[in-house]
């Protein structure tokens, strides 16, 4: 399992009132090749404890944004 966490900002693609959804101090946990969770960066953690085998990226001071695919 993948962490990738204390990312500064992580624009989700959620809709909100506005714009996308933005999460400030965020956490994305990839397993097996799929994102299975994105939240605070102390949510995930707790909902997802260290394990022998995970790697974890601290992304502080990073954004992180979806990747925009056009399928022209």
């Amino acid at each position: 399992m993948l962490k990738i966490t204390h990312i500064k900002e992580l624009a989700t693609g959620r809709p909100t009132f506005r714009n996308s959804e933005v999460i400030r101090d965020a956490a994305i946990v990839v397993d097996g090749g799929r994102i299975v969770a994105v939240g605070r960066t102390r949510d995930i953690l707790l909902r997802f404890p260290k394990r022998k085998n995970d790697k974890t990226i601290d992304s502080a001071g990073k954004i992180v944004l979806p990747g925009f695919v056009d399928c022209h």
